[in-house]
């Protein structure tokens, strides 16, 4: 998608195609039913957004070129930082734990939710709650 072809790629992709990558990255247990994903492809497409989804993949890049920046602000923040994450998420979970934990960066509430994917305030929200409110305290 984030290629010069993203644009067309976009264009060519419909639900079917959505529907399979929008579950890969739900835990095993938690993926969206039939209803729940129409409605989120309804939400994709409102304002035709879909037409930016190819847009939205820049952050890849943005990774690479702020990585310093953003690394001393996971590392030295003066505030408390929390994570709540979905260990079983195939972008950013647990093996992002395992990293963070790795390059020094300031946790002071960690929350790894088993069976949870890239959405815990969707897959598991009483217990994001949970968590953030403890967090809180």
């Amino acid at each position: 998608m984030l290629s010069p072809l993203g644009p067309l790629l976009n264009r060519l992709s419909g639900q079917a195609s959505f529907n399979r990558a929008f579950s890969k990255v739900f835990g095993a247990q938690t993926r969206p039913n039939a209803l729940q994903l129409q409605e989120y492809w309804f939400l994709v497409n409102y304002k035709q957004g879909k037409h930016i989804f190819h847009n939205l993949i820049t952050y890849i890049d943005d990774r690479r070129t702020h990585r310093q920046r953003w690394l001393r602000a996971l590392i030295d923040a003066q505030i408390p930082l929390a994570l709540i994450n979905g260990s079983d998420d195939p972008v950013s979970g647990a093996h992002m734990v395992a990293r963070y934990k790795e390059l020094g960066c300031r946790l002071d509430y960690l929350a790894e939710l088993a069976g949870i994917g890239h959405y815990p305030q969707l897959e598991a929200a009483s217990l994001v709650s949970e968590h953030y409110l403890a967090f809180l305290e």
